[in-house]
């Protein structure tokens, strides 16, 4: 199966998908790919981050847990089985954050950062968002599934 990077998807993407973006060594790419894969995930190479330090890759990391509005806990599951292949594996990595689809087409300069607004920090979470009205019904449903209050998300 061939993995499409989430800015890539357009309409096809499945609302519900859970997203990961791990940071792995550039001489174990492969290493990583093969087992996320025999894990049952979907994952692929993204190149989208041009800072990225130039012996790392980033690996984009997708399943779906056959629901469209997955809860906190499966999102946390989601990153734990992420990060325990690659500790199974032997490789190191750092979690670069992931998020939820909560569908439409989806389009780089649409994809904002969603910011925790007591600490000021990013979430490590992207929400995408055309207007006001539609910025606070993404960002009300991410809060439900993070299990947090909607006042305490907000957009850089």
């Amino acid at each position: 199966m061939a993995c499409v990077p989430i800015h890539e998807y357009g309409d096809d993407m499945p609302r519900g998908a859970v997203t990961a973006y791990v940071r792995v060594p550039k001489h174990q790419q492969d290493d990583a790919l093969g087992l996320l894969e025999r894990a049952g995930f979907i994952a692929c190479r993204d190149d989208g981050d041009p800072d990225r330090p130039p012996d790392t890759v980033d690996v984009y990391v997708s399943r779906h847990y056959g629901m469209t509005n997955p809860d906190a806990g499966v999102i946390e599951r989601h990153h734990q089985g992420v990060a325990h292949v690659l500790e199974q594996g032997h490789i190191p990595h750092e979690d670069r954050g992931g998020g939820v689809v909560f569908g439409g087409p989806i389009s780089p300069e649409h994809l904002q950062p969603v910011i925790n607004a007591a600490t000021g920090q990013p979430t490590g979470y992207l929400v995408q968002a055309t207007d006001p009205a539609e910025t606070d019904r993404r960002l009300t449903s991410m809060a439900q599934a993070l299990g947090m209050a909607r006042e305490d998300l907000t957009l850089r």
